[in-house]
């Protein structure tokens, strides 16, 4: 079985990767507040998905193989899995990442995914770059906004403009930042070339 079968992250993390430039600034701005909140997720998700089909696999074999499971002994299993935890989390290069999702269904599929959170980590903080970029009050401005701290009609008050005023400012702002952030995005798909999911079936 394909992991898109079982795990619902695969295909949101397909999407994002086979996603445009402008339309992952867009994602990403429209959902500020909580893309990190997202990315936490889909990386818990990798994880759990990575441990359990190793141990399943690994248990499979030994049971194949007439290996008889040892339930007691000198061995600690909570220790093992915050080594394998943190070999989860030092996994930086393909290298590394191949040692550790090695013995699941499909270690390049994971792989692929794992860069594909990589990515997103990366492209949050070209948004972020984006918005400092602007006018230290407009970036202050539009933060307050896409965090949903204050509204449009609080924001007008403060800036003392009416609401259609305040609005069409927060509209150029935001276009503005997608503009920049789109740019540098491509730039770093183009380097990176990880157009990663293409038409493949996953």
């Amino acid at each position: 079985m394909k992991a898109e079968a079982y795990y619902p992250y695969v295909k949101h993390l397909r999407e994002y990767s086979q996603s445009e430039p402008e339309r992952k600034a867009r994602f990403i701005l429209g959902n500020f507040r909580r893309f990190p909140k997202m990315i936490e997720g889909y990386e818990s998700d990798w994880k759990i998905v990575v441990t359990a089909e190793k141990r399943y696999n690994t248990l499979h074999e030994m049971g194949d193989l007439g290996i008889r499971v040892q339930t007691s002994g000198t061995g600690n299993p909570t220790m093992n899995k915050a080594i394998f935890e943190t070999e989860l989390d030092n996994a930086a290069g393909k290298r590394d990442l191949f040692s550790v999702v090695k013995g699941t269904d499909d270690p390049e599929q994971h792989i692929r995914e794992k860069m594909v959170i990589a990515d997103m980590k990366d492209d949050y903080s070209i948004m972020k770059n984006a918005i400092h970029r602007l006018q230290e009050v407009d970036a202050e401005v539009l933060l307050h906004y896409i965090r949903m701290e204050k509204t449009i009609q609080e924001i007008a008050d403060e800036l003392q403009m009416n609401y259609d005023s305040a609005k069409k400012k927060l509209q150029r702002l935001r276009k503005e930042v997608i503009v920049d952030a789109a740019e540098n995005i491509r730039c770093r798909c183009e380097r990176n070339n990880r157009r990663l999911f293409g038409n493949e079936s996953i």
